[in-house]
This record gives C-alpha cells, sequence and structure tokens, in this order.
C-alpha cells in the first residue's frame, strides 16, 4: 500500500509541476551598449524564482546551459526583430509549459521592463508585468519586482 502512495505522489507531483523556460529578454532601445540587460533580468528572474519555490512544488525552471544550448542551436537572439516568433521553436525543443520573458526599453535616466508569462501550448499571454520603472543605476531592482507580480500567477494563489 505504501508503494502505491509513493507512486500515486511521485506521479501526481510530477504531473502538477510546470516546466518554465526564463528567456531573454528584448532590447526594444537597440542600444548595443544595453544588450547585456537581456540576459541579465533573465538570469536575476530566473534566481528569483529558484528561491522561491526551492522544493519545486509549482513550477520546475529549465536550467540555464538548456535554454543556452537550444537558443544558440536555433540561433535564437534576443536584438533580432525575429526573436519573438523565434521563442516559440525553442520552448517546444525545451519542452516547456510556459514561458516568462520580456522587454525593456530606455527613456531619459530611466529604464521601462515589461514581463509576459505565456502558455507554450497556446502561445496565449497568461499574466503580465508591465510598466515597470527605475533609474538606470536601480535596474538591478526590477527583476525582484517582476517576480512580485507574477508569482501569484505561478504559484497559482491567484
Amino acid at each position: 500500500m505504501q508503494q502505491w502512495a509513493l507512486f500515486f505522489l511521485l506521479t501526481f507531483g510530477a504531473w502538477a509541476q510546470v516546466r518554465l523556460a526564463v528567456l531573454p529578454f528584448r532590447n526594444m532601445d537597440g542600444d548595443l551598449r544595453y544588450n547585456r540587460w537581456c540576459y541579465r533580468f533573465a538570469d536575476s528572474i530566473a534566481a528569483l524564482l529558484q528561491q522561491a519555490d526551492t522544493a519545486q512544488r509549482h513550477y520546475v525552471l529549465i536550467p540555464r546551459d538548456s535554454l543556452e544550448m537550444v537558443l544558440g542551436e536555433l540561433n535564437v537572439d534576443p536584438t533580432t526583430p525575429q526573436y519573438d516568433s523565434d521563442i516559440w521553436k525553442a520552448a517546444q525543443l525545451l519542452r516547456a509549459d510556459k514561458v516568462l520573458t520580456g522587454n525593456f526599453n530606455l527613456l531619459p535616466g530611466k529604464i521601462l521592463v515589461n514581463a509576459y508569462i505565456y502558455d507554450v501550448r497556446t502561445k496565449r499571454e497568461e499574466a503580465q508585468a508591465r510598466n515597470l520603472y527605475r533609474a538606470e543605476e536601480r535596474a538591478d531592482e526590477l527583476p525582484a519586482l517582476i517576480v512580485q507580480r507574477l508569482i501569484s500567477r505561478l504559484t497559482h494563489e491567484h
């Protein structure tokens, strides 16, 4: 009986988990000096999401090395116009259920960031954290704001 209970728990737990790919953000400004933020935002958000669900009860983050391998194989680049369509190929190869990505734009002395969670199967937006502003020197605060706004959607507490 205990074996069946353990089997059920492991099977149900694996089924309930969502595979989440946190992909690089798009630099909508086009200034190449800020391209490092494409990956910095994604990496910071992934780290914060990992801390928020260390037991992986609600979601499993697709590891960064797997993301980089697939993005590299497909030549997916967040600085190109076709990035928005290319991410779906990458998400399918990664067997992701959901994708978290976004974009940023530079304004005089500020950075504006938008982040979205998409369902890979339907390609529909499920949640958003829009119009988040910070001074450029405080841009590292934005990932925490994004996670704060989107975490309830990932943990089903909405």
